[in-house]
């Protein structure tokens, strides 16, 4: 009789196999509910992944989502109005609601469709005696606007910004009582340089930091972190560095890329793994000009939001894909290398500008392919190795 390992606990008494995809196994219904939320994503579920999915998932990562979509429908991103910590207390909301009061995604995605997502937060809640609610719920009660409407209105969005700008303005030494015409006048009297680091700036004293979804994400190498918790480090080490440094000195370094080099002279550290992939992303220069692998790191990040830059498209092999279908398994094995802690995008790099992209996944990094090795070698086939002048 063969053993086989439960996917939940690790035991080797496992009897139930997944009916879905039929290739885990679990001891019991508990330990295949345990395991759920996390194997939807590998399995071939009956129904389709929502962005619900996408939220509970993140919960047990102990991460804030990343994907597009599920930021907007569970409010996430809109809680960025309420600074320093609004993204953090809103996922701490529903952590709480998903982990520990036993709500199941499918339900929150009901009440979300239907409209009645806030009183029926508010009903749990509110049956928890006051003392064990903890402190993310009052913080709701005080921000529910965070799920009233899924997509930021322009005038909040506004709003947003000029409380950012005006945080990195006082930071300057600036006066705080100045209007918001004079901050807007001042900015747009700035260089397109300086304008930059002024956004970068407010982002760093309003506790933020550049998403995917922005140019700055790649400007200021944040598309070197392969998960949101070394983003943060990253964010915080930028935060070291502009209290170290003039915003004058900041806005020259940034301009010369030498970035690298004012860390190195505030003795401000980051990450090893963090200085030696900085290093290259910097090597672009101000003007965004980079190795293609960081514009589709910086787009698989993001979702898949927007179009991908056309070098990217050609070197990573988009353009062989004559479907949805092939793009979608084409673009789930740049995610799932981009997110593991042992990916290197330089490597990746390397083995493009080789020719040898298949070869890297399933050789160098032992990646399961999300589809057939005939169709990814074809989906991986691009111009390179270019031909060497005689």
């Amino acid at each position: 009789m063969h053993e086989h390992e439960c996917e939940s606990c690790g035991e080797l008494t496992a009897t139930r196999r997944c009916a879905g995809c039929q290739k885990v196994w679990y001891c019991n219904k508990e330990c295949q509910t345990a395991s759920w939320i996390r194997h939807i994503f590998k399995c071939n579920p009956r129904r389709p992944i929502n962005t619900a999915d996408h939220l509970a998932l993140a919960v047990y990562q102990d991460l804030l989502p990343a994907d597009t979509q599920t930021r907007k429908d569970w409010g996430i991103d809109k809680a960025g109005l309420f600074p320093p910590n609004g993204p953090f207390m809103i996922f701490g909301l529903f952590a709480g609601l998903i982990k520990y009061l036993d709500v199941k995604p499918q339900q929150l995605q009901k009440w979300r469709l239907q409209g009645r997502l806030i009183p029926e937060i508010k009903a749990i809640y509110e049956a928890i005696p006051v003392q064990a609610r903890g402190g993310y719920y009052p913080w709701f009660l005080e921000h529910q606007s965070v799920l009233e409407d899924p997509e930021m209105k322009t005038q909040e969005a506004e709003s947003m910004l000029e409380q950012m700008q005006r945080g990195a303005w006082v930071a300057l030494g600036k006066s705080p009582t100045a209007s918001s015409i004079a901050i807007r006048e001042y900015v747009q009297g700035l260089s397109e340089d300086h304008q930059t680091c002024f956004l970068f700036y407010s982002m760093l004293h309003s506790s933020s930091h550049p998403g995917p979804e922005t140019t700055l994400y790649l400007k200021f190498g944040f598309c070197v972190c392969p998960t949101q918790y070394e983003e943060m480090g990253l964010s915080r080490a930028y935060k070291e560095l502009i209290d170290t440094c003039t915003f004058e000195d900041f806005c020259n370094a940034y301009s010369a890329n030498a970035l690298m080099k004012l860390f190195d002279t505030s003795g401000v550290s980051i990450a090893s793994f963090q200085a030696q992939l900085l290093a290259d992303v910097f090597a672009g220069g101000s003007d965004g000009v980079s190795k293609s692998v960081w514009d589709l790191k910086q787009w698989i990040a993001s979702g898949g939001e927007g179009t991908l830059v056309r070098p990217a498209t050609f070197d990573y092999g988009f353009m062989n894909c004559s479907n949805d279908e092939e793009g979608k398994k084409l673009f789930a094995l740049y995610k799932t290398f981009f997110e593991s802690r042992q990916s290197d995008p330089l490597k990746l790099h390397v083995a493009c500008i080789e020719g040898r992209l298949l070869k890297f996944f399933t050789d160098d990094m032992k990646m399961t392919l999300p589809g057939s090795r005939k169709l990814f070698k074809r989906l991986l086939k691009n111009m390179y190795p270019l031909p060497i002048d005689p």
